[in-house]
């Protein structure tokens, strides 16, 4: 049984929402510099459990009633800058093919790709590009499908997201959405006017902390095993503060088990299969770059 029910879980959800609404109408309230930067900082800083009840919506594990799941899960996607029908078939495509060719962000070919172009392509995504190309996507869900099928044509993962939210009958509520989120960037650069280099931040901030958390858990794990992710050690308050989110190989093998009995499952996991890599440690550990595909091949 779950032991946090509809109320906490919606007063977490309408707080992140509030800090996240507050960050980009902080001009309306500050009344200097100092203030303006802490009213968009510390908003920033909460990212990870904005990110992560979004997480939980995808799943429908947000809520019992998935009329309220569904209008959550839209609002905090939203105040975040992407559509949830984009970040959901995203994810569940994650789900599917993590860590096969498809969806392998630090592994590498030498044969087949140039070690300079791949690190950077490597560093981008995980120093905020993963969170920065969700935001993309607001734009892109709002182009002609015959332009999003030519744009995606060199990537297959590209193309099977595509013809999955293409023939999505929620394509309409989809791009509903995106004009949402793309109104609240707009309106939040046109606020903070000739500081709009504030804003910049707390959203680099943001796409900083959402990226490497996003990646770590699979970072020089086994390939071919879209099951396999790593369980990673925490203290309790950052595993409160990540809703749990360090237990990610539960969630692989489980996903239909809410971030608040995640614990549970991991305790109940027999000796050998418990992981002990803190997660500060891992997170720095993706700082070492790509790893050549041979290398992990041979882990197996």
């Amino acid at each position: 049984m779950r032991k946090w029910e509809t109320r906490p879980v919606l007063h977490l959800a309408l707080v992140l929402s509030l800090m996240a609404l507050v960050k980009y109408i902080a001009p309306l309230i500050a009344q200097d510099l100092t203030f303006l930067w802490w009213l968009a900082l510390i908003p920033a800083l909460f990212s990870n459990p904005h990110w992560l009840l979004i997480h939980e919506a995808i799943h429908g594990l947000l809520f019992k009633s998935r009329t309220s799941n569904e209008f959550a899960g839209r609002l905090l996607c939203i105040l975040i800058g992407s559509p949830l029908g984009i970040l959901r078939a995203g994810h569940l495509l994650h789900h599917k093919f993590s860590r096969t060719a498809l969806d392998r962000t630090e592994v590498v070919d030498y044969k087949e790709k140039g070690a300079v172009l791949h690190s950077l392509g490597y560093y981008g995504w995980i120093l905020g590009g993963l969170y920065f190309t969700e935001v993309l996507g607001s734009l892109v869900a709002l182009l002609p499908g015959g332009w999003v099928r030519a744009m995606s044509k060199n990537s297959s993962l590209g193309q099977r997201l595509v013809e999955m939210l293409l023939s999505s009958r929620s394509m309409k509520i989809i791009r509903l959405d995106a004009m949402a989120a793309l109104a609240c960037f707009v309106a939040a650069f046109w606020f903070y006017g000739d500081y709009w280099y504030v804003l910049l931040t707390a959203l680099l901030m943001r796409g900083l902390l959402i990226s490497m958390l996003d990646n770590v858990y699979h970072y020089s794990t086994p390939l071919d095993n879209p099951r396999y992710a790593l369980n990673l050690s925490a203290p309790a308050p950052m595993r409160w503060f990540l809703l749990n989110a360090n237990y990610h190989g539960i969630h692989h093998e489980n996903p239909r088990v809410p971030w608040d009995n995640l614990a549970e499952k991991y305790r109940n996991l027999p000796a050998e299969r418990k992981e002990t890599v803190p997660l500060g440690r891992q997170w720095l550990r993706q700082l070492k770059g790509p790893i050549p595909e041979e290398v992990l091949t041979a882990r197996k």
